[in-house]
């Protein structure tokens, strides 16, 4: 493997690592915002719009 190789391999690792991370988190907050009935936006707690119309 030459070491364009081993760096190319390096970065796809690291991007696929990083799409679990994002993809896990989404998920958390997904599961709190429909568990709560809330969203966190920024540092401001925000009602879901099921939640003011129902």
């Amino acid at each position: 493997m030459t070491e364009q190789e081993a760096y190319q391999e390096h970065i796809r690792y690291a991007h696929d690592t990083y799409c679990r991370i994002v993809i896990r988190h989404a998920s958390f907050d997904a599961a709190r915002m429909l568990a709560g009935g809330v969203a966190l936006i920024g540092t401001t707690l925000v009602p879901l719009l099921s939640g003011l119309f129902g």
